[in-house]
Protein backbone atom coordinates (compact mmCIF):
# COMPACT_ATOMS: atom_id res chain seq x y z
CA UNK A 1 0.00 0.00 0.00
CA UNK A 2 1.65 3.53 -1.00
CA UNK A 3 1.64 6.10 1.50
CA UNK A 4 -0.78 8.24 -0.62
CA UNK A 5 -3.61 5.57 -0.18
CA UNK A 6 -2.57 4.86 3.45
CA UNK A 7 -2.74 8.75 4.25
CA UNK A 8 -6.17 8.85 3.69
CA UNK A 9 -6.71 6.03 5.94
CA UNK A 10 -5.05 7.48 8.53
CA UNK A 11 -7.44 10.85 8.19
CA UNK A 12 -10.21 8.52 9.27
CA UNK A 13 -8.38 5.35 10.94
CA UNK A 14 -6.52 7.30 13.60
CA UNK A 15 -8.07 8.42 16.75
CA UNK A 16 -5.85 11.06 16.91
CA UNK A 17 -7.89 12.76 14.22
CA UNK A 18 -10.94 12.32 16.00
CA UNK A 19 -9.25 14.19 19.20
CA UNK A 20 -9.34 16.90 16.39
CA UNK A 21 -12.28 16.87 15.04
CA UNK A 22 -14.35 19.34 16.87
CA UNK A 23 -13.41 21.27 13.96
CA UNK A 24 -13.99 24.62 12.79
CA UNK A 25 -16.52 23.28 10.37
CA UNK A 26 -19.24 22.62 12.77
CA UNK A 27 -21.57 25.44 12.34
CA UNK A 28 -20.92 26.39 8.68
CA UNK A 29 -24.40 26.28 7.84
CA UNK A 30 -25.46 28.89 9.73
CA UNK A 31 -22.62 30.95 10.08
CA UNK A 32 -19.82 30.25 7.89
CA UNK A 33 -16.02 29.55 7.36
CA UNK A 34 -13.44 31.39 9.58
CA UNK A 35 -11.30 33.83 7.50
CA UNK A 36 -8.62 31.43 7.95
CA UNK A 37 -9.89 28.96 6.40
CA UNK A 38 -10.00 28.01 2.65
CA UNK A 39 -11.90 25.61 0.65
CA UNK A 40 -8.75 24.04 -0.73
CA UNK A 41 -8.49 23.05 3.14
CA UNK A 42 -11.52 20.60 3.03
CA UNK A 43 -9.74 18.31 0.39
CA UNK A 44 -7.53 15.70 1.91
CA UNK A 45 -5.03 16.50 -1.97
CA UNK A 46 -4.49 20.25 -0.32
CA UNK A 47 -2.83 18.45 3.15
CA UNK A 48 -0.99 14.96 1.42
CA UNK A 49 0.31 17.57 -0.80
CA UNK A 50 2.50 19.49 1.98
CA UNK A 51 4.25 16.06 2.79
CA UNK A 52 8.04 15.47 1.36
CA UNK A 53 7.59 12.13 0.41
CA UNK A 54 3.90 11.39 -0.10
CA UNK A 55 4.09 7.54 -1.44
CA UNK A 56 6.04 6.91 1.91
CA UNK A 57 4.42 4.17 3.84
CA UNK A 58 3.94 5.77 7.51
CA UNK A 59 2.18 2.70 9.75
CA UNK A 60 0.94 -0.43 8.05
CA UNK A 61 -2.60 -1.90 9.27
CA UNK A 62 -0.76 -3.79 12.16
CA UNK A 63 1.12 -0.58 12.96
CA UNK A 64 -2.64 1.43 13.54
CA UNK A 65 -3.98 -0.73 15.47
CA UNK A 66 -1.43 -1.35 18.09
CA UNK A 67 -0.89 2.95 17.73
CA UNK A 68 -4.70 2.97 18.16
CA UNK A 69 -4.80 0.81 21.27
CA UNK A 70 -1.69 2.15 22.69
CA UNK A 71 -3.29 5.50 23.14
CA UNK A 72 -6.63 3.79 24.11
CA UNK A 73 -4.63 1.96 26.92
CA UNK A 74 -2.86 5.07 28.15
CA UNK A 75 -4.53 6.96 31.53
CA UNK A 76 -5.74 10.63 30.87
CA UNK A 77 -6.19 9.97 26.99
CA UNK A 78 -10.61 10.16 27.86
CA UNK A 79 -10.26 7.34 25.18
CA UNK A 80 -12.45 3.66 25.66
CA UNK A 81 -12.58 0.70 23.99
CA UNK A 82 -16.69 0.90 23.92
CA UNK A 83 -16.68 -3.44 23.67
CA UNK A 84 -15.36 -3.84 27.20
CA UNK A 85 -17.68 -1.04 28.99
CA UNK A 86 -19.59 -2.47 31.79
CA UNK A 87 -22.92 -3.14 30.46
CA UNK A 88 -24.85 -2.43 33.53
CA UNK A 89 -24.78 0.78 35.67
CA UNK A 90 -26.73 3.04 38.03
CA UNK A 91 -28.74 5.34 36.38
CA UNK A 92 -29.80 7.23 39.54
CA UNK A 93 -26.56 8.57 40.45
CA UNK A 94 -25.58 9.40 36.74
CA UNK A 95 -28.45 11.54 36.49
CA UNK A 96 -27.62 12.99 40.37
CA UNK A 97 -23.87 13.81 39.02
CA UNK A 98 -24.76 15.07 35.18
CA UNK A 99 -27.53 17.48 37.10
CA UNK A 100 -25.66 19.11 39.54
CA UNK A 101 -23.76 21.22 37.09
CA UNK A 102 -22.43 24.88 37.76
CA UNK A 103 -21.97 27.09 34.66
CA UNK A 104 -18.80 29.55 35.81
CA UNK A 105 -19.12 31.63 32.74
CA UNK A 106 -21.55 33.87 31.11
CA UNK A 107 -22.85 32.35 28.13
CA UNK A 108 -25.45 34.37 25.74
CA UNK A 109 -27.78 33.45 23.56
CA UNK A 110 -29.49 35.45 20.65
CA UNK A 111 -27.52 37.76 21.87
CA UNK A 112 -29.63 37.35 25.29
CA UNK A 113 -27.96 36.47 28.47
CA UNK A 114 -28.72 32.85 29.76
CA UNK A 115 -30.66 33.29 32.37
CA UNK A 116 -31.07 31.24 35.95
CA UNK A 117 -34.21 30.19 34.51
CA UNK A 118 -32.84 28.62 31.48
CA UNK A 119 -30.29 26.70 32.86
CA UNK A 120 -32.55 25.18 35.79
CA UNK A 121 -34.52 23.97 33.12
CA UNK A 122 -31.65 22.14 31.41
CA UNK A 123 -30.78 20.85 35.05
CA UNK A 124 -34.21 19.70 35.47
CA UNK A 125 -34.42 17.68 31.99
CA UNK A 126 -31.49 16.06 33.22
CA UNK A 127 -32.77 15.51 37.10
CA UNK A 128 -36.20 13.96 35.78
CA UNK A 129 -34.87 11.64 33.08
CA UNK A 130 -36.52 8.10 33.67
CA UNK A 131 -33.61 6.37 35.28
CA UNK A 132 -33.32 3.54 37.87
CA UNK A 133 -30.53 2.07 39.94
CA UNK A 134 -29.46 -0.72 38.26
CA UNK A 135 -30.00 -0.21 34.46
CA UNK A 136 -28.50 -1.57 31.03
CA UNK A 137 -26.95 0.35 28.30
CA UNK A 138 -28.05 0.67 24.85
CA UNK A 139 -25.77 0.17 21.67
CA UNK A 140 -26.47 2.79 18.70
CA UNK A 141 -25.16 4.15 15.68
CA UNK A 142 -24.54 8.23 14.14
CA UNK A 143 -26.87 7.92 11.51
CA UNK A 144 -26.26 12.25 10.69
CA UNK A 145 -22.95 14.39 10.87
CA UNK A 146 -23.31 15.59 14.22
CA UNK A 147 -22.17 17.37 17.37
CA UNK A 148 -21.50 16.11 20.95
CA UNK A 149 -22.63 18.76 23.32
CA UNK A 150 -21.38 19.26 26.87
CA UNK A 151 -24.93 20.03 27.99
CA UNK A 152 -28.31 18.86 26.55
CA UNK A 153 -29.84 22.05 24.89
CA UNK A 154 -30.53 23.16 20.84
CA UNK A 155 -29.28 27.11 21.09
CA UNK A 156 -26.25 28.06 19.99
CA UNK A 157 -24.20 29.31 23.23
CA UNK A 158 -21.74 31.98 22.74
CA UNK A 159 -19.19 34.11 25.20
CA UNK A 160 -20.12 37.49 23.90
CA UNK A 161 -23.85 38.88 22.76
CA UNK A 162 -22.68 39.85 19.09
CA UNK A 163 -20.69 36.29 18.71
CA UNK A 164 -22.11 33.60 16.51
CA UNK A 165 -19.45 31.99 14.70
CA UNK A 166 -18.91 28.99 17.49
CA UNK A 167 -21.27 27.06 19.90
CA UNK A 168 -19.56 27.02 23.12
CA UNK A 169 -21.83 24.30 24.18
CA UNK A 170 -20.54 21.95 21.70
CA UNK A 171 -17.71 19.52 22.80
CA UNK A 172 -16.56 17.70 19.58
CA UNK A 173 -17.98 16.58 15.94
CA UNK A 174 -19.30 13.14 15.20
CA UNK A 175 -19.15 11.21 11.84
CA UNK A 176 -21.68 9.33 10.11
CA UNK A 177 -21.41 5.49 11.42
CA UNK A 178 -19.92 6.62 14.93
CA UNK A 179 -20.34 3.50 16.84
CA UNK A 180 -21.79 4.66 20.48
CA UNK A 181 -23.32 3.53 24.10
CA UNK A 182 -26.21 4.99 24.88
CA UNK A 183 -26.81 5.47 28.81
CA UNK A 184 -30.42 7.32 28.98
CA UNK A 185 -32.46 10.03 27.59
CA UNK A 186 -33.20 13.29 29.08
CA UNK A 187 -37.01 13.50 30.44
CA UNK A 188 -38.34 15.29 27.11
CA UNK A 189 -36.30 12.58 25.42
CA UNK A 190 -35.02 14.79 22.67
CA UNK A 191 -31.14 13.91 23.80
CA UNK A 192 -29.34 10.89 25.26
CA UNK A 193 -26.38 10.58 27.12
CA UNK A 194 -23.46 9.00 24.91
CA UNK A 195 -20.28 7.72 25.17
CA UNK A 196 -18.26 6.98 21.85
CA UNK A 197 -14.49 5.97 21.39
CA UNK A 198 -12.99 9.46 21.91
CA UNK A 199 -15.66 11.44 24.34
CA UNK A 200 -19.07 11.49 26.16
CA UNK A 201 -22.00 13.68 26.29
CA UNK A 202 -24.84 14.70 25.09
CA UNK A 203 -26.53 14.15 21.24
CA UNK A 204 -30.23 14.90 19.51
CA UNK A 205 -32.10 11.78 18.84
CA UNK A 206 -32.72 12.48 15.72
CA UNK A 207 -28.89 11.77 15.01
CA UNK A 208 -28.76 8.43 16.18
CA UNK A 209 -29.93 5.04 15.65
CA UNK A 210 -30.29 2.14 18.39
CA UNK A 211 -29.34 -1.16 17.41
CA UNK A 212 -31.70 -4.11 18.77
CA UNK A 213 -28.50 -5.63 20.42
CA UNK A 214 -25.46 -5.64 21.05
CA UNK A 215 -24.93 -8.21 17.99
CA UNK A 216 -26.09 -5.71 15.54
CA UNK A 217 -24.05 -3.10 16.93
CA UNK A 218 -20.60 -4.99 16.58
CA UNK A 219 -21.43 -5.74 13.02
CA UNK A 220 -22.12 -2.10 12.31
CA UNK A 221 -19.23 -1.19 13.79
CA UNK A 222 -17.01 -3.46 12.81
CA UNK A 223 -17.92 -3.51 9.00
CA UNK A 224 -16.44 -6.02 6.46
CA UNK A 225 -16.89 -3.79 3.69
CA UNK A 226 -16.71 -0.35 3.78
CA UNK A 227 -16.34 2.66 1.64
CA UNK A 228 -14.04 5.69 2.53
CA UNK A 229 -14.67 9.03 1.23
CA UNK A 230 -11.89 11.56 0.88
CA UNK A 231 -13.70 13.95 -1.82
CA UNK A 232 -16.74 16.12 -1.57
CA UNK A 233 -18.69 13.11 -2.98
CA UNK A 234 -18.34 10.34 -4.81
CA UNK A 235 -20.16 8.70 -7.71
CA UNK A 236 -21.37 4.98 -7.40
CA UNK A 237 -21.01 2.74 -9.94
CA UNK A 238 -23.58 -0.18 -11.37
CA UNK A 239 -23.37 -3.28 -9.27
CA UNK A 240 -21.92 -1.68 -6.57
CA UNK A 241 -24.57 -1.55 -3.75
CA UNK A 242 -26.65 -4.91 -2.24
CA UNK A 243 -29.26 -2.80 -0.23
CA UNK A 244 -30.81 0.35 -0.33
CA UNK A 245 -32.70 1.44 2.95
CA UNK A 246 -35.00 4.53 2.63
CA UNK A 247 -36.12 5.63 6.24
CA UNK A 248 -38.98 8.12 7.03
CA UNK A 249 -37.94 10.35 4.08
CA UNK A 250 -39.41 13.41 2.90
CA UNK A 251 -42.99 13.11 1.62
CA UNK A 252 -43.36 15.71 -0.95
CA UNK A 253 -47.20 16.52 -0.41
CA UNK A 254 -47.79 18.26 -3.60
CA UNK A 255 -48.42 16.67 -6.78
CA UNK A 256 -46.02 18.87 -8.78
CA UNK A 257 -43.23 17.51 -6.21
CA UNK A 258 -43.97 14.20 -6.60
CA UNK A 259 -40.44 13.23 -8.47
CA UNK A 260 -38.85 14.30 -6.17
CA UNK A 261 -39.84 11.58 -3.53
CA UNK A 262 -37.31 8.86 -2.78
CA UNK A 263 -39.78 6.24 -4.25
CA UNK A 264 -40.49 7.84 -7.17
CA UNK A 265 -40.89 5.86 -10.78
CA UNK A 266 -37.50 8.64 -11.57
CA UNK A 267 -35.51 7.59 -8.38
CA UNK A 268 -36.31 3.73 -8.13
CA UNK A 269 -34.47 3.94 -11.67
CA UNK A 270 -31.80 5.85 -10.46
CA UNK A 271 -31.19 2.70 -8.16
CA UNK A 272 -31.36 0.49 -11.21
CA UNK A 273 -28.26 2.12 -11.64
CA UNK A 274 -26.17 1.25 -8.76
CA UNK A 275 -28.01 -1.92 -7.14
CA UNK A 276 -26.50 -5.52 -7.97
CA UNK A 277 -28.65 -7.55 -9.98
CA UNK A 278 -30.36 -9.19 -6.69
CA UNK A 279 -30.15 -5.96 -4.70
CA UNK A 280 -33.55 -4.68 -2.81
CA UNK A 281 -35.17 -1.63 -1.61
CA UNK A 282 -36.26 -1.07 1.45
CA UNK A 283 -38.88 1.72 2.29
CA UNK A 284 -40.45 2.54 5.53
CA UNK A 285 -42.49 5.53 6.63
CA UNK A 286 -45.80 6.33 8.82
CA UNK A 287 -47.42 8.76 6.06
CA UNK A 288 -50.30 6.77 4.80
CA UNK A 289 -50.24 8.94 1.40
CA UNK A 290 -46.73 8.69 0.47
CA UNK A 291 -46.53 4.90 1.08
CA UNK A 292 -49.67 4.34 -1.32
CA UNK A 293 -48.25 6.39 -4.07
CA UNK A 294 -44.59 3.97 -3.24
CA UNK A 295 -46.89 0.90 -3.41
CA UNK A 296 -48.14 1.96 -6.87
CA UNK A 297 -44.43 3.12 -8.12
CA UNK A 298 -42.99 0.34 -7.67
CA UNK A 299 -44.99 -1.67 -10.51
CA UNK A 300 -44.93 1.09 -12.60
CA UNK A 301 -41.27 1.55 -12.35
CA UNK A 302 -40.77 -1.97 -13.64
CA UNK A 303 -39.28 -3.23 -10.27
CA UNK A 304 -40.83 -6.55 -7.87
CA UNK A 305 -43.36 -5.35 -4.79
CA UNK A 306 -41.83 -8.61 -2.30
CA UNK A 307 -43.38 -7.57 0.38
CA UNK A 308 -45.24 -4.64 2.23
CA UNK A 309 -47.14 -4.02 5.39
CA UNK A 310 -49.27 -1.06 6.74
CA UNK A 311 -48.33 -2.11 10.13
CA UNK A 312 -44.88 -3.33 10.52
CA UNK A 313 -44.77 -3.61 14.54
CA UNK A 314 -47.92 -6.00 14.14
CA UNK A 315 -46.72 -8.27 11.14
CA UNK A 316 -44.90 -10.91 12.76
CA UNK A 317 -42.59 -11.88 9.81
CA UNK A 318 -41.93 -8.42 8.56
CA UNK A 319 -40.81 -7.08 12.21
CA UNK A 320 -37.54 -9.75 12.13
CA UNK A 321 -34.56 -7.86 11.77
CA UNK A 322 -36.00 -4.60 12.15
CA UNK A 323 -33.20 -1.46 13.29
CA UNK A 324 -35.57 0.97 15.16
CA UNK A 325 -34.86 4.21 14.26
CA UNK A 326 -35.17 7.29 16.64
CA UNK A 327 -37.98 9.02 14.06
CA UNK A 328 -39.50 5.52 14.24
CA UNK A 329 -39.73 5.39 17.86
CA UNK A 330 -41.16 8.78 17.80
CA UNK A 331 -43.96 7.77 15.46
CA UNK A 332 -44.96 4.64 16.74
CA UNK A 333 -45.04 6.53 20.05
CA UNK A 334 -47.36 9.08 18.95
CA UNK A 335 -49.67 6.03 17.76
CA UNK A 336 -48.86 6.06 13.95
CA UNK A 337 -48.42 2.63 12.22
CA UNK A 338 -45.33 2.18 10.51
CA UNK A 339 -45.44 1.20 6.91
CA UNK A 340 -42.72 -0.75 5.20
CA UNK A 341 -42.31 -2.09 1.85
CA UNK A 342 -39.28 -4.33 0.39
CA UNK A 343 -38.61 -4.22 -4.03
CA UNK A 344 -36.38 -5.76 -6.05
CA UNK A 345 -36.20 -6.18 -9.80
Amino acid sequence: MNKRKLFKILTSSLFIFNLISTSVFANTTNYGISSSVYPEMCNSSYWISKIDEPNKIIMNSSDIVNFNNNIINTSGTNMANLECVNENFNGVEFVNNLSNFTLNDTFYINGNVMSKDYIQNIRNNIKYSDVSSNMTLKYGIVVNRTVLKYYPDSANWSWRSDEWDWNQNSATSMEVNTPIIVYFQTADKKFSYIRCEYYNGWVSNDNIAICQNREEWLNAKNPKDFILVTAPNIRLEKDEVDRIYLNFSDPWPKDRHAKRRLTSKQFFERYDGILKKDGIVEFKTDNDLLFQFSLEQVPEAGWNLDKFTWDLHNDEEMVKGNVMTEYESKFSAMGNPIHKLIASR
